[in-house]
């Protein structure tokens, strides 16, 4: 547009120009027309009078032609300028879109570069899960043959154990040597111990030795202190000192006072002598230069008096703040120092104590890794682990474990009694400061019989009962229960919802959904706990938010964090329910022994109701736990794989045989 507007003013410029040209020529024409007409007309004398006027008439219409010329050529160097400023602008705007064109070039590029790359991406994606799937149904076939082969192994080995019975006696030998030898172990394993606890004791004289050397920092703090505050009594003297200075300066003004009065008196004196000399009027004048030099002298001296006053308050409010700054500083420093040491002394400490503990712990794990390594259970005998927390037991060809629960209902502010019952069973009864009552039934075994819930207002939620399973042959009670096939009618993604990717709305319906086909609510836990058709007729979430080291049930804070949704849907539910169960199940890879997996699994899902607990809230009477081992993997490898080793949860409370009362 601003093109357009100059080149428009331009055009009317030149018009303008060429119109101004023809006026200018025609008024010429017609004033040199008149000119020679009146010269015609008039006589020669009156010609050469009117001569002058004429030419003073054609100067002045030379001037005005020669300004309105000059004129046209400031209007035409104007019409140039703007021409070129026009020529200007349309090149620097070829150069703008010039520009502009190579970056919309460049760009193009970029993205054409941008979608090549995540085309690459793409397929490089895809390659690598073909590989994987590839390598996945590769481990899966060998996992067969290998599977395949140790049945065929151990069909071979029960034929060959039946025609076999004089071995029984070389077993047993070698039962007997094995003992021994684990005694052996144990012995060496208590020397290891002492020893460590040698170490532990030298760790604590370090710690010992190390609270010394901070003491004595302590004790090099309080000679600084000392220190500081000798400085600020040696500032004190000082302040002292200017101030006895200062008083010294004020009695030499009050001497300076005193010898300016006296020499008043003495010019005094000499005036009246020289009055008495003199006659009326001098003794008049001398009398009134005497008063006048009397009262300056004392104007003088009492501002000399003054001034120095106030220089010695001045020096010594000075020494006093420099001292108590001096001393405050010190102070400072002594405590930065002796808070410095003590938090020195208390990480040495505390790092010294974490050390023996993860020591002893590492070395903890290694005994129980060889223990349950060399541990071969039978088909319906036992094995105790973990000090009798958890017994492992072969039945119908499968390896359960079960375990004491009860060390995660401890709380400093829970009251616990111990009640003794017929047939070596026992009656637990924990006290909260609620009111509330967890009331808990043992067997001989130490397994749960029977978990009620007592309300203040006199409700009873049962949490477990398992009685009728105690009572009846427990392989009988597993076995008969034939539920038919399992059919699911949900997706895929509401039956069994990934943790670490759902919503709060997709976790809750998980929890709060009913069976996926009609089941009876009549199922001991134990039933549940054992067999798989049961538990798979509830949804789950699989945590896999919370994955494990190997050989480990540590969990991470950061993923502790990430269950914080799914502890608040489980406490809205109980406070809704105080009768909603919830299982925590365990799970590891297939890397090592399959009894070791088995009490590995229970320990990790042990650590995910612990911290439901601790840092959110969960009632710890409302969740059980158990571990499965390597039995379920979701990934079917024989290698380390973190997505196996994971923890997953349902809600068990419509399968269950409880009661309200």
């Amino acid at each position: 547009m601003n093109f357009t507007c100059i080149i428009a003013d331009a055009h009317t410029t030149a018009t303008q120009e060429k119109r101004m040209k023809s006026i200018l020529s025609f008024l010429l024409s017609t004033l040199v027309m008149f000119c020679f007409v009146a010269t015609a007309a008039l006589p020669a004398g009156a010609q050469q009078q009117s001569a002058p006027p004429q030419q003073a008439e054609s100067a002045k219409a030379d001037k005005k032609a020669a300004a309105e010329q000059k004129a046209i050529a400031d209007q035409k160097a104007a019409a140039e300028k703007a021409a070129a400023a026009k020529e200007k602008a349309t090149q620097k705007a070829a150069r703008k879109a010039a520009k502009a064109a190579a970056a919309q070039k460049t760009a193009a590029q970029k993205a054409a570069a941008a979608q090549k790359a995540i085309a690459d991406q793409k397929a490089a994606a895809e390659k690598a899960a073909a590989a994987k799937e590839k390598a996945a149904q590769k481990a899966a076939k060998k996992a067969a043959r290998k599977a395949a082969k140790a049945a065929a192994a151990q069909k071979a080995a029960s034929q060959k154990a039946a025609a076999s019975q004089k071995a029984i006696a070389g077993q047993k030998a070698a039962a007997e040597k094995a003992a021994a030898a684990k005694e052996k172990a144990a012995q060496k394993a208590a020397k290891k111990a002492a020893r460590k606890a040698a170490k532990a004791a030298a760790a604590q004289k370090a710690v010992a030795k190390k609270a010394a050397t901070a003491q004595k920092a302590i004790a090099g703090q309080k000679a600084a202190a000392d220190k500081a505050a000798a400085a600020k009594e040696k500032a004190v003297q000082k302040a002292a000192r200017k101030a006895a200075k200062a008083a010294a300066a004020q009695k030499i003004a009050a001497k300076k006072a005193a010898a300016a009065q006296k020499a008043i008196a003495d010019q005094k004196a000499a005036a009246e002598k020289a009055t008495r000399k003199s006659a009326g009027a001098k003794k008049k004048a001398a009398r009134k230069a005497a008063k006048k030099a009397n009262k300056a002298l004392a104007k003088k001296a009492t501002a000399e008096k003054t001034a120095a006053e106030k220089a010695a308050a001045e020096q010594e409010a000075l020494a006093q703040k420099e001292a108590a700054e001096k001393a405050a500083t010190a102070e400072k420093q002594a405590a930065i120092l002796k808070s410095a040491a003590q938090k020195a002394a208390k990480k040495a400490r505390k790092k010294a104590a974490r050390k023996a503990a993860k020591k002893a712990n590492r070395e903890r794990k290694r005994t129980a890794a060889r223990e349950l390594a060399r541990t071969r259970i039978r088909e319906g005998d036992q094995a105790i682990i973990d000090g009798g927390a958890r017994i492992i037991e072969r039945r119908n060809g499968r390896v359960i474990i079960s375990h004491d629960d009860s060390y995660r209902f401890r709380s400093a502010n829970t009251r616990r009694k111990v009640f003794d019952l017929t047939g070596g069973r026992k009656r637990i009864v924990l006290t909260r400061p609620n009111g509330v009552r967890i009331v808990t039934i043992r067997g001989r075994n130490n397994e749960i019989i029977l978990r009620q819930r007592h309300l203040p207002d006199g409700q009873i939620y049962v949490l477990i009962d398992n009685r009728d399973f105690n009572r009846i042959d427990r392989r009988r009670h597993v076995k008969h229960l034939d539920l038919g096939p399992l059919r699911i009618t949900i997706p895929r993604k509401r039956y069994i919802v990934d943790g670490r990717n759902a919503s709060r709305r997709e976790l809750e319906l998980a929890l709060t959904a009913p069976p996926v086909q009609p089941i009876r609510p009549d199922y001991t836990m134990e039933q549940i706990r054992r067999f798989e058709r049961l538990r798979d007729s509830m949804p789950r979430v699989d945590l896999t938010n919370i994955t494990f080291a190997s050989d480990s049930a540590y969990i991470e804070e950061s993923q502790i964090a990430a269950s914080a949704e799914l502890a608040s849907i489980m406490k809205d539910m109980i406070a809704r329910n105080p009768g909603e169960m919830f299982m925590i199940a365990g799970h590891t890879d297939l890397v090592g022994s399959e009894i070791y997996n088995l009490a590995l699994s229970d320990r990790r899902a042990e650590s995910v109701a612990i911290a439901l607990t601790n840092y959110f809230g969960v009632p710890p009477e409302n969740l059980v736990t158990q571990g499965y081992g390597e039995q379920f993997p979701v990934i079917p490898t024989i290698e380390a794989e973190r997505l196996n080793r994971r923890v997953s949860v349902q809600r068990i409370t419509p399968l269950l045989r409880t009661s309200v009362r």
